[in-house]
């Protein structure tokens, strides 16, 4: 997938969203894998993170597009 554009967030709605979600959803995740073209996050089954995940990714979708995201 070619990768194109950039964030649209401006810089204090970026730190507001890694405040808020990001880095909550970061520390849930106890395994990360760094490959050429960006990370893979291996997250615990448990019921909340799990539930939590398609909404930072449809938060993330629309400011990011060039983001690839899978579960």
């Amino acid at each position: 997938m070619k990768q194109q554009g950039a964030c649209t967030l401006t810089e204090a709605e970026t730190r507001e969203r890694r405040r808020t979600i990001l880095d909550t959803r970061r520390r849930d995740a106890p395994a990360v894998t760094l490959f050429p073209l960006g990370y893979a996050y291996r997250f615990e089954p448990d019921s909340e993170v799990l539930a939590q995940l398609p909404r930072v990714i449809d938060l993330e979708r629309p400011c990011c597009p060039f983001l690839p995201f899978g579960i």
